[in-house]
């Protein structure tokens, strides 16, 4: 009996230390798999986000794991794009009346006859994207006698700020923010192959009617962006620009006129405005 009783305690004790020794496994796997899991985390936010650029995962958007259907979100830093424009400045005048009537008869001759208002009412014949082009039709101006013609460069500078949103949103808002300096470039450039003859008016209001299009378009876009925000003034008033500029070009397009001064009058001051629109914006959000 003693046998017996000896024998059953060693059977009991083996399988106690059985019970521990499995019970232990499973307390080391739970802690492998918590650590894996934070050194998993502690990689992915130190170590391969850094390595991969500037674009991070938005923290407040659902992750791939728990919304495999929702689009990832990204934070990357967007540009509105400097301007720069050579402007051909004919006067410059204290009084508006005497501005008003200077701008007249710059559009009498085929110039644009813009006024821009700082301490001055400053009136304008004509922009250009070089300084070379701008100095070269003022020294043709000086021959013809007009003394005060002169370079007068503006600029709009640029802005970056950070925007939180899917690829493709981001995409757009950058397509969009880079496509009105262009405009005005191309603008700018098309003016004077009408001036030389190498456009005619048909060509520049079918040229014009596609820029149309494309804002629209584009505006539609930034539309849907900020449907999807609380608040974003800033991409509420650039879709505002987007559409005004869309409306003057559109009546550019459709401008009936025989005389080929008048049009070019009416083209040099369109891209001119266009421009000041966009230096006006971007110099709002500096304020």
């Amino acid at each position: 009996m003693r046998y017996r009783s000896r024998l059953r305690r060693q059977r009991m004790n083996s399988g106690t230390k059985k019970n521990l020794a499995a019970a232990a496994i499973i307390i080391i796997f739970a802690v492998l798999v918590f650590s894996i899991g934070a050194i998993g985390d502690f990689l992915a936010r130190n170590i391969f986000v850094p390595l991969f650029g500037d674009a991070q995962i938005d923290q407040d958007s659902p992750s791939a794991s728990t919304s495999p259907n929702s689009p990832v979100k990204l934070t990357e830093s967007v540009q509105l794009s400097d301007l720069r424009m050579y402007m051909v400045q004919m006067d410059a005048f204290s009084e508006q009346d005497d501005a008003d009537a200077s701008a007249q008869s710059i559009k009498d001759r085929g110039g644009a006859g813009y006024i821009i208002q700082d301490e001055y009412y400053r009136v304008f014949a004509a922009a250009y994207n070089t300084e070379e082009q701008a100095q070269s039709v003022c020294e043709q101006l000086i021959k013809q006698d007009e003394k005060d013609a002169k370079v007068y460069p503006v600029s709009s500078g640029s802005v970056v700020f950070k925007i939180t949103a899917t690829r493709e949103q981001i995409d757009t808002v950058s397509e969009a923010f880079n496509y009105f300096p262009e405009i005005c470039g191309e603008l700018a450039e098309k003016t004077i192959d009408f001036d030389k003859g190498i456009l005619s008016t048909s060509q520049y209001k079918t040229f014009a009617a596609n820029i149309a299009d494309k804002l629209e378009d584009l505006a539609d876009s930034v539309n849907r962006i900020i449907a999807g925000t609380s608040d974003n003034s800033i991409l509420k008033g650039y879709s505002q620009l987007l559409d005004q500029a869309r409306e003057k070009l559109e009546n550019i397009s459709i401008k009936n006129t025989d005389s080929a001064l008048a049009f070019s009058s009416e083209i040099k001051y369109n891209y001119i405005e266009l421009a000041h629109m966009y230096i006006q914006y971007i110099h709002s959000l500096d304020a």
